[in-house]
Order: C-alpha cells, then sequence, then structure tokens
C-alpha cells in the first residue's frame, strides 16, 4: 500500500483550497519527526475534508478522510511500520447522470436534480455512501552484500468497505408507471439484503435508516 513517506524533523501545516462550483479542500498534517529512545520511532498524522456543489444542479459531494502511519526502526536492518486510514464518501449522483434534451434546453445542460419531493429527481431520493477503512501492518529487513542492499517486506492488509448506493428516480409513485412488485419493490430488495447479508451487501446504519424513513 502506498503511503506518505514520513518526515525526519516535526512539521505541522495546514492547507485550504477554494475552487469552481464552490468546491473545498480542507487539510492538515502533522509529522512528529523522529522521536523517543535513539530517535527509532516516527509518527504522521494527515485529516482532511472536500466539499463541492458539483457542475450539476444538487448534485453534491462530500469526502472526509484521515490516516495515520507509525514507523519503529528496531535496527539499522529492520523497520517496523503501522499503517490505518478512513475515507467516508457521501453523495446523491443518481444512476441518470445527464439531463433530458427537452430539461438541458428549459433549464440548461447542467440540470439533473431539484429541490421539491413532489419530483422524481428530488435530490434526496438519490443517496451514495461509502465508508472504506483499511489497516496495514509491514515489516522490513535489509541485507548488505558487496556492496548493495537487498530489501524484503512482509505486510498484512486488512480493508473493511461498506457502501449504501441507491436511486429512486425511475419508480417513484405518481410520475413513473410503477415496476412489479410496486413501487417500493427495488428498497424492499435492498432492505432484504441489508438485513440478511445477501447479495455481498453488508448492513450500514445510514442506509437501514434511510431505507426505513421511506416505509420499506
Amino acid at each position: 500500500m502506498m503511503s506518505n513517506q514520513l518526515r525526519p524533523e516535526q512539521n505541522i501545516r495546514a492547507t485550504y483550497s477554494y475552487g469552481s462550483f464552490n468546491t473545498r479542500l480542507y487539510e492538515a498534517r502533522y509529522d512528529s519527526g523522529r522521536f523517543g529512545p535513539g530517535g527509532k520511532s516516527n509518527l504522521m498524522v494527515d485529516l482532511h475534508q472536500m466539499k463541492s456543489d458539483g457542475y450539476q444542479t444538487f448534485n453534491f459531494q462530500r469526502r472526509n478522510a484521515f490516516s495515520a502511519k507509525y514507523q519503529y526502526a528496531a535496527s539499522p536492518r529492520l523497520v517496523l511500520t503501522g499503517f490505518t486510514s478512513i475515507v467516508e464518501l457521501k453523495s446523491n449522483t443518481p444512476d441518470t447522470k445527464v439531463p433530458t434534451r427537452a430539461n438541458a434546453a428549459q433549464f440548461g445542460d447542467n440540470y439533473l436534480m431539484v429541490d421539491d419531493p413532489a419530483k422524481p429527481n428530488y435530490y434526496k431520493y438519490n443517496f451514495y455512501h461509502i465508508l472504506r477503512t483499511s489497516i496495514t501492518s509491514d515489516s522490513r529487513r535489509i541485507w548488505a552484500t558487496a556492496g548493495s542492499s537487498t530489501t524484503r517486506s512482509i505486510a498484512t492488509v486488512i480493508t473493511i468497505s461498506r457502501i449504501c448506493n441507491y436511486s429512486a428516480l425511475s419508480f417513484w409513485a405518481g410520475v413513473f408507471p410503477p415496476p412489479r412488485g410496486g413501487v417500493a419493490a427495488p428498497l424492499r430488495k435492498m432492505s432484504r439484503s441489508l438485513r440478511s447479508g445477501a447479495d455481498g451487501v453488508v448492513d450500514h446504519k445510514p442506509c437501514s435508516e434511510r431505507i426505513r424513513k421511506y416505509g420499506v
């Protein structure tokens, strides 16, 4: 797994960026530098958040992330490393990602969703939520032979992902013809998957709460 290199000196810095469509990026990072007996330990902690309204109407996105890395030089030939990261992504991009020609002509080519619960393209009817956690341990041993060195690494990676993705656009009651099984059939299927673990879906509280909100 690729991660930031640790710095030998202590360092603290913060970054703020602003871009088109009200896109904001905040980041803070702390590097401890070498510390502890013999300067054998080193630590890095990084936090960032990105928010954007997006080019298309009501197509928001938010990303939060955290990472930490600790390294211990047990000897000149053995380095132990631990790394963890958490990424959370939330957006409400629907399955249909472009407007119809009629909508583009009437509202502009950036038209996608609206803030009206009576419309099928109400932005809160669509949601996409990913929570990803990674934990990595790594040990590296270095051998020196005839003026050159060889590094051998043993790594263990554990990754946990929770994904919740559903679009209500195509079956909203009273706007489009209901699918077989009723207008809530797709959400019922997803609800069953969340409860039973079928289809590789892991129960995820935000998903379950959203489904219960619409009475499935």
